[in-house]
C-alpha cells in the first residue's frame, strides 16, 4: 500500500508540473446557415505538427463534393476527440454562393510522457521508469514501455503497441508482452493474507478489434502465459488461450468526460500444460456502465460487473476499478464475482491545464477470494478527486479512498484514465 501511494504521488506531481506549460482552448463550431444545401468545395487542416494528415483523414466524415451536413461535422468532432490527441478542434467555414470551404484547426497535445519512479514498500527500494507515446510516428499508434527493479532482485518489464488505424480506422491491433520476477500476495478484505508466492513469468497478449458500425465492436485475442512458482504453495501454470469479445459503445464525448452507455462481454478458453487433471479452463466477464450529466458539468455514473473463472490460481486477474474500490487495491482476486457501483462527480475547479472534480461513490458486491462457490460480501462508501488534463495525453488521474463497512477498514486506490 505504501509503495502504491508513493508511486501515485510521484506521478501526480510529475504530470502537474508539466501541465501549466500549456494553455487550454476549447473548440467550437459555427455552422453556416443556408436555405439550400451547401456543397463542400475544399477541406484544409491546419495546426498539425507531429500528426500526419493521412492519420486523421479517415476520422473526418465530410467528403469533397458532398452536401455539408451538421451531423457529419459532429461525428468528425467526436472521432477526433476520442483520439485524445488534440486540445483544440475547430471547424471554420468560408461560404461562396452554393459552395463552402472548410478549414479544420487543431492543436496537438503533448504525446510523449516519461515517468521515472523511485519508491519504497517498507522492505525494499524500487527503481523504474514508464514511457508512453500516444502518437508514434505521427500515425495515432500507441507505444508503452515500463521496467521496474527492486533491491530484492525482482525485475519486471512490459512493452505494448496499439494501432487503431487499420482498415481506415475501423480496426485496432493490440499487442502486449512482459515478464520477470514477481512477488504476489492475495489479501482478504480485512487485509488477512490468503496466499503469497514468488514466481518467474512471461506473457504475450495479442488482439484485433473491429467496428462493424458506429457502436458495435467485436474482437478476438490470443494469449500465452508461463508462470513458474519458485516459492509458495501455489502450482505453476503454463497456458495458451483464445478469447472473443463484443463491445457496445454509444458514447458522446463532452468537455472532459463522456456520457452514454458502454457494455462489454468476453469469453476466453485456455489450456494449462501443467495441469494433468482438467487442463481446460474458461473465463467469462461482463461489464456495463451508464453515465449521464446533470446540473451542468457534473455527472452520475452507474456500473455493474460480473465474472466467472476456472483459471489456475497463479493466473487469476486482480479485481480493481469501479465496484471494487473498498477492497485491497491490486491484492484482491476472485474466481467468481459480482459488483456494482454508483458514482456522483462534481466539477469544482477549472484551470488552464484542466479540470478538478470531487467524486463520491458507493461500491458493493460479492466474490470468492479463497475458493469457488464460497462467497464473501463487501460494500461501503468512498470519495476521491479526479484531474482531467487538457494538454497532455493522460486523459485523467483519479485518487480514491474507500471504506469497507463489514471489516471497518479503508483502502487507497489510484488509476490513470477513465475512458472506454
Amino acid at each position: 500500500m505504501r509503495l502504491l501511494a508513493t508511486i501515485s504521488l510521484g506521478l501526480c506531481l510529475f504530470v502537474t508540473a508539466l501541465s501549466p506549460l500549456f494553455s487550454y482552448n476549447e473548440g467550437e463550431t459555427v455552422f453556416p446557415q443556408s436555405k439550400e444545401p451547401l456543397t463542400v468545395r475544399s477541406i484544409t487542416i491546419t495546426g498539425l505538427e507531429k500528426t500526419r494528415r493521412s492519420a486523421i483523414l479517415p476520422l473526418i466524415s465530410i467528403r469533397l463534393g458532398d452536401p455539408l451536413r451538421k451531423e457529419d461535422v459532429e461525428q468528425s468532432q467526436q472521432r477526433l476527440k476520442q483520439t485524445n490527441l488534440f486540445s483544440k478542434i475547430q471547424f471554420h467555414y468560408n461560404q461562396e454562393g452554393p459552395e463552402v470551404d472548410i478549414e479544420l484547426v487543431v492543436e496537438e497535445k503533448l504525446s510523449v510522457v516519461a515517468i521515472p519512479v523511485v519508491a519504497s514498500n517498507g522492505d525494499s527500494l524500487m527503481f523504474g521508469a514508464t514511457l508512453f507515446e500516444a502518437n508514434f510516428l505521427g500515425l495515432r499508434r500507441q507505444f508503452i514501455g515500463a521496467a521496474f527493479y527492486t533491491l530484492n532482485e525482482s525485475l519486471n518489464a512490459t512493452i505494448g503497441y496499439i494501432d487503431p488505424s487499420l482498415s481506415d480506422g475501423t480496426s485496432t491491433l493490440i499487442f502486449f508482452a512482459g515478464g520477470g520476477k514477481t512477488e504476489r500476495e492475495d489479501l482478504l478484505q480485512d487485509k488477512t493474507s490468503i496466499r503469497s508466492f514468488t514466481s518467474q513469468g512471461f506473457r504475450i497478449n495479442g488482439g484485433l478489434e473491429t467496428r462493424t458500425d458506429a457502436r458495435l465492436q467485436p474482437g478476438i485475442q490470443v494469449k500465452y502465459d508461463s508462470t513458474f512458482v519458485e516459492d509458495g504453495d501455489v502450482d505453476s501454470a503454463q497456458m495458451i488461450g483464445i478469447g472473443l469479445s463484443l463491445s457496445w459503445k454509444d458514447l458522446y464525448y463532452l468537455e472532459f468526460f463522456e456520457k452514454g452507455l458502454w457494455a462489454n462481454v468476453s469469453f476466453d478458453v485456455g489450456y494449462d500444460f501443467y495441469e494433468n487433471g482438467s487442463p481446460l479452463f474458461t473465463e467469462t466477464e461482463l461489464n456495463i456502465a451508464y453515465t449521464l450529466p446533470f446540473a451542468g458539468k457534473h455527472l452520475l455514473k452507474f456500473e455493474a460487473r460480473g465474472g466467472d473463472s476456472t483459471a489456475p490460481t497463479a493466473l487469476l486477474n486482480t479485481l480493481n476499478g469501479d465496484g471494487f474500490r473498498v477492497l485491497p487495491s491490486g491484492d484482491s482476486v476472485g474466481w467468481q464475482y459480482m459488483a456494482g457501483s454508483v458514482t456522483a462527480e462534481f466539477s469544482l475547479l477549472s484551470f488552464p491545464w484542466g479540470t478538478g472534480t470531487m467524486a463520491f461513490f458507493f461500491d458493493g458486491g460479492t466474490y470468492t477470494p479463497q475458493e469457488r462457490n464460497h462467497y464473501t460480501r463487501f460494500y461501503g462508501p468512498g470519495g476521491g478527486i479526479r484531474l482531467y488534463l487538457n494538454k497532455i495525453v493522460f486523459p485523467a488521474l483519479q485518487f480514491n479512498i474507500g471504506w469497507n463497512i463489514p471489516e471497518d477498514v479503508s483502502f487507497f486506490s489510484f488509476s490513470i484514465g477513465m475512458g472506454r
